[in-house]
């Protein structure tokens, strides 16, 4: 039985919610860091030639984008339940630069926690330029409070 939330260490979480499932491993985002007192966590994502919008461009395709918003805003609701399964129940993305450069930094903000369902801010960066933001609610049935 894993420890309480308040006992575990977030960053260890976080790299656990990075590995699974399957897709996760396939877009290779690293943690960065988890942080009890604002509830949030931090994740980086390396650009490959796969992930372009524009052959030829370091340019993140937006479903890339659409992928680690719903990964951070996961992971932001699942490391302080102390881990597990949170299945996304919504997700709302605005757009509001290309996503130009090496790597993308996304931080997930848990922002409200309830006993079925749970929401999370997620801002995307490329760079100083913030290219993404977005909302997710996930649902927190099985998980205590």
């Amino acid at each position: 039985m894993p420890p309480p939330p308040e006992l575990a260490d977030p960053l260890d979480l976080l790299r656990e919610q990075l590995r699974q499932p399957r897709h996760n491993l396939w877009m290779g985002a690293t943690a960065i860091s988890a942080d009890r007192a604002t509830q949030t966590v931090e994740t980086e994502l390396r650009f490959r030639p796969e992930m372009s919008g524009k052959d030829g461009e370091m340019l993140f395709h937006g479903g890339i984008i659409a992928s680690l918003i719903d990964m951070a805003g996961h992971a932001a609701v699942a490391v302080w339940y102390g881990g597990g399964t949170t299945p996304t129940v919504g997700l709302q993305i605005e757009y509001l630069a290309p996503a130009i450069g090496e790597c993308l930094t996304a931080r997930g903000m848990l922002r409200k926690a309830g006993r079925s369902i749970a929401c999370a801010d997620v801002e995307v960066r490329a760079g100083d330029t913030l290219v993404a933001l977005g909302r997710g609610r996930f649902s927190t049935r099985g998980h205590r409070i």
